[in-house]
């Protein structure tokens, strides 16, 4: 009767400390993905910031040299980016919507095409949802592109980034 009630109690506090480690082990995952996607996150974003801070400069600076110089030097930043970025496209969206130039030979996606209107309007970073595209899953990251007008901060179009996820 002993033996029964001590394994009794032994399964009991074996089934308890199983779960409290399941339960920590479940939460360090949580807490490692998380991390790692903030991590990721904020690498695309640093990306499309310091674009989008060149093509700022490329149209206020491009008084003082050449507008095909200050082209072809923005074109290469964004081949470069997207080359090391591991980007399906890169595209530069002008105010009204209007794409002024590419890299990755694609078109935009209707997604893509949405998240960059509306970091124009809102003047903030915008993400389209994540679509499959082939067979690799990506996601549309739009960085607005401010300009000064009259002594005003204003969104002048919007850098987008395709940016795979796998």
């Amino acid at each position: 009767m002993l033996l029964a009630i001590g394994g009794w109690l032994h399964v009991r506090d074996l089934r308890s400390s199983t779960l409290s480690d399941t339960r920590r082990l479940r939460t360090m995952a949580a807490t490692r993905t998380a991390r790692m996607l903030d991590l990721w996150m904020d690498e695309r974003q640093g990306d499309a910031a310091s674009l989008a801070e060149l093509a700022r400069i490329h149209g206020s600076a491009s008084i003082a040299f050449s507008p095909e110089i200050a082209g072809r030097i923005l074109r290469l930043q964004m081949e470069s980016l997207r080359r090391r970025g591991t980007y399906g496209g890169i595209w530069i969206v002008g105010a009204t919507g209007r794409v002024l130039g590419s890299v990755g030979g694609r078109r935009m996606t209707t997604a893509e095409d949405s998240a960059a209107r509306l970091a124009i309007a809102s003047a903030t970073t915008q993400l389209s949802h994540p679509e499959q595209i082939d067979s690799i899953v990506t996601l549309g990251i739009a960085k607005p592109i401010m300009e000064v007008d009259h002594g005003r901060e204003r969104p002048g179009g919007a850098v987008v980034l395709r940016a795979d996820i796998d």
